[in-house]
């Protein structure tokens, strides 16, 4: 096949930059006043289930309740209207969520926890003040802000006897948490044995801060990360053993770390802010290689669709994409295969690029890599091939393409990039 090599001849702007890799849903598009998500402070109120690949949110507006974007791109909002075992107007908006490998949980802070099989809602557990949720082998710990925590299964319940355990993570049955709902407070070990041990910055140097924004196991090994104001606390086996700073690693946009999620290889992604006591101040997203102790892939309002005069929250699908929520709308920078009804299921190219865009007789193509091109072909949302493209030419003709949005399909070095088009 003929190769094709084409000649830089366009220089893009930031927000051009962005289609190549980001992807919005406008919550207009779900729900009438726009609003998918839910304002939020230390509690989680965006999860994304590992085992389906389905989005949940928690509305902070009318009408109160919860989102969910399924594997298939299908939209529900379920409710007081159609889910009568949900808490009534007034009663506050869900806290957080987490999954079993059968159910989601819901958390609501006057009324308990919930469970969802994929058919109906249940109440599993009445309580008041409880706060979040954490999963550690199908056992749910549920902290209380003013009461013990509880531990849930499927054919049981049980309490441990922690009071103000406002927030909890658990794995193989090493249970830390902190007594504070926010911010500042002890990190404590918990043991069923010895009962809590308690943590001090004070006294322990590895420990960097009393602020303790986020805290969770890494997903491959038994280590617990503690983010900060002053960046990330290590502890193993119940021990503080190092420190995620600006001063040990290359190019950390920050100290202030808000949340944190982990991909499938243990390398990081987190949301920096000014200062932890003004979430709503998010400054970078920032993803650390630890294998390079490097941060890359640094987001800001510049060169992204983030929006930062808001809460952002993120979370990792199981291909290891980043999706970003601002209560309103969803972003996602895709790393990876994602959902084909988020359209094609290739990568969204930052070596090709087309112009004008939108168009309404010609593309102009740009091989930004100058690598020698296999095949192009024009495809739409559902993949299907709708045109192939001579690799002779850098001009493309689609005067007799009908209107919408489409995708140019790359294929070269055995891979397969697209660049999303607009034919006007």
């Amino acid at each position: 096949m003929t190769k094709l090599y084409f000649t830089v001849v366009f220089l893009f702007c930031s927000s051009l930059v962005f289609s190549q890799e980001w992807q919005t849903i406008d919550g207009a598009d779900y729900v009438s006043n726009g609003q998918l998500g839910g304002y939020t402070s230390w509690n989680k109120k965006f999860k994304i289930n590992p085992y389906d690949n389905s989005i949940w949110l928690s509305r902070s507006a009318s009408p109160f309740g919860i989102c969910r974007i399924d594997s298939n791109g299908v939209f529900s909002l379920f409710n007081q209207q159609n889910v009568s075992a949900f808490p009534s107007v007034g009663m506050g908006d869900f806290n957080d969520f987490e999954f079993t490998s059968s159910k989601v949980l819901a958390i609501n802070y006057f009324k308990g926890m919930y469970a969802y099989d994929g058919v109906a809602w249940q109440q599993v557990i009445v309580s008041t003040d409880v706060n979040h949720v954490t999963i550690d082998n199908d056992t749910a710990f549920i902290s209380r802000v003013n009461g013990s925590f509880l531990k849930w299964t499927e054919s049981s319940q049980s309490a441990s006897s922690v009071t103000g355990f406002s927030r909890t993570v658990s794995k193989k049955g090493e249970v830390w948490g902190t007594n504070s709902s926010f911010s500042s407070g002890f990190m404590v070990l918990y043991s069923e044995t010895n009962g809590p041990l308690f943590h001090s910055p004070d006294t322990i140097p590895c420990l960097l801060s009393w602020t303790h924004s986020d805290f969770k196991f890494a997903r491959n090994s038994d280590s617990l990360f503690i983010s900060s104001d002053k960046g990330f606390s290590i502890a193993y086996n119940g021990v503080f053993i190092d420190t995620i700073t600006p001063n040990n690693t290359i190019n950390m946009p920050g100290s202030c770390i808000l949340e944190f999620e982990f991909d499938s290889q243990d390398n990081i992604w987190a949301v920096f802010a000014p200062d932890l006591n003004y979430w709503s101040d998010v400054t970078h997203v920032a993803y650390l290689d630890r294998s390079t102790n490097t941060w890359s892939r640094i987001y800001d309002a510049s060169n992204s669709p983030i929006l930062t005069n808001s809460r952002c929250t993120i979370e990792l699908d199981n291909q290891d994409n980043l999706w970003v929520s601002d209560t309103r709308d969803l972003y996602v920078l895709k790393l990876n295969n994602w959902p084909q009804w988020l359209g094609v299921g290739e990568i969204v190219s930052s070596n090709f690029s087309v112009y004008p865009n939108p168009t309404s007789d010609y593309l102009t193509l740009v091989n930004e890599g100058g690598f020698n091109v296999d095949g192009i072909s024009i495809v739409d949302f559902s993949g299907k091939i709708i045109k192939d493209i001579s690799v002779q030419s850098s001009q493309i003709d689609v005067k007799n393409v009908e209107k919408g949005v489409y995708f140019l399909r790359f294929e070269y070095k055995g891979r397969m990039e697209v660049v999303k088009w607009v034919k006007e």
